[in-house]
């Protein structure tokens, strides 16, 4: 884990695909800006959100929100990721499932399955 907001980050070998999760601050809406904001924090470069942000909810019913990132990891490899946000209290946690495009392809419907998979408490 390389920062504060790290919670928790599995990977194989190469780092494809990983999950990391993250908690952030609450502290503004979810949106474009907000999101690269939690990219700078976590160490990532020239984050980009590609596609919309999507309303979506976790198992429990709770309001969350998914998106596409793309992003310079800290390794210095482009890596793109599927996240899941949801707001618990102050903190925004971030389940994310992601690749490093030079070792894999963003497989979007498996990272989709696999982000889905988790709850949140």
């Amino acid at each position: 884990m390389t920062t504060p907001y790290h919670v928790a980050v599995f990977s194989v070998d190469a780092f494809v695909p990983g999950i990391a999760i993250m908690a952030f601050p609450a502290d503004a809406p979810e949106s474009v800006d907000w999101i690269k904001k939690s990219v700078d924090l976590v160490k990532g470069t020239s984050p980009k959100v590609t596609g919309d942000i999507k309303d979506a909810t976790t198992s429990d019913g709770s309001k969350a929100y998914t998106f596409k990132v793309g992003y310079i990891a800290s390794s210095g490899y482009e890596a793109e990721g599927w996240c899941k946000d949801v707001d618990r209290g102050d903190k925004r946690i971030r389940f994310m499932v992601y690749t490093v495009s030079a070792f894999a392809p963003y497989e979007q419907e498996l990272f989709e399955e696999i982000a889905n998979t988790a709850t949140f408490k």
